[in-house]
């Protein structure tokens, strides 16, 4: 279905009320007092993002939707346009299509329950320093807990509190303010790079750019960063950093992987990495393969 005839059948469905609620905000959330309307907006935008960031993204039926009288945001599950075999019945005639969103929208507002219980766990965890570490957040939770929706629901926890009823029980995001903003990972990690950039006046000491080309790690799951294929942008954080961004450039040069010894510390909010390079491992092998100039560019 094209993305406006899908707005427009969420519409009418929402219009004849085809769907069946999966969440509602237990009450009206943002001031109460005069405000512009541009200011009500932006405030409404935030909160439908908020509550839209624990949705899984690969339903295009679930939908989010504010009611005019009361202010408040909902979540609701429409049902689908083309009706399904109900199997539990020898599937020869179609099922109430009602009954098969109340079925999905379950399953969303368990999913979401559980993930809103292990993010406060999580957070709990760190405000009494027994997860001190990325790694202990990792050890927190459990295997029918969903890691994305938690950590989306973490991402939040600094802002306002929201308070949301789902079909499991209540939810809340949000109202740690003074939550701590990252967890570093527990240990280093080595990594043979390929250098892809460099930069003398990145702060503190100079920053870089590689792919990874091979990780030494045996045990426990990677942090996703080290798994992508993607760029990525550390800083050198060594105690000799022009040694060390001199090595960085002589391998970009020679075309050489470099091996690295990387600190990682995952940021809350942000959902995002610092990468630190701390050592270059290697060093004396890089040294090994210099070459004049002139034979590198020979070989071009």
């Amino acid at each position: 279905m094209k993305p406006s005839d899908l707005r427009q059948y969420l519409s009418q469905m929402l219009e004849q009320e085809r769907m069946t609620q999966v969440l509602i905000e237990s009450r009206r959330n943002g001031p109460s007092c005069w405000i512009t309307r541009a200011q009500l907006h932006a405030d409404e935008i935030a909160r439908e993002q908020r509550i839209r960031s624990v949705l899984p993204a690969v339903d295009q039926l679930l939908v989010t939707a504010l009611n005019v009288d009361t202010g408040r945001f909902g979540v609701f599950e429409v049902i689908k346009p083309d009706a399904e075999f109900d199997f539990e019945n020898g599937g020869t005639s179609a099922a109430d299509p009602l009954l098969v969103a109340q079925a999905m929208g379950a399953l969303h507002a368990d999913r979401i329950y559980k993930a809103g219980r292990a993010s406060e766990r999580v957070v709990e965890g760190i405000e009494r320093f027994s997860i001190k570490y990325y790694d202990d957040l990792i050890a927190n939770i459990n295997v029918d807990e969903d890691f994305l929706t938690i950590v989306n629901m973490l991402s939040q926890a600094r802002e306002p509190r929201i308070e949301i009823d789902s079909l499991k029980g209540r939810v809340t995001l949000g109202g740690h303010e003074h939550l701590k903003k990252e967890l570093p990972c527990r240990s280093t990690y080595r990594a043979l790079v390929d250098v892809r950039a460099v930069d003398d006046d990145g702060k503190p000491n100079g920053t870089l750019s590689f792919k990874i080309h091979h990780i030494d790690h045996t045990g426990g799951p990677l942090p996703d960063i080290l798994s992508s294929k993607k760029r990525i942008n550390a800083t050198l954080h060594t105690a000799a950093g022009s040694r060390v961004l001199g090595l960085i450039h002589f391998s970009k040069f020679h075309q050489i992987l470099v091996k690295l010894e990387l600190e990682l510390v995952y940021m809350i909010s942000s959902q995002d990495w610092e990468v630190k390079v701390v050592g270059i491992l290697n060093e004396e092998e890089l040294l090994a393969k210099d070459r004049p100039a002139q034979a590198v560019f020979a070989d071009w």
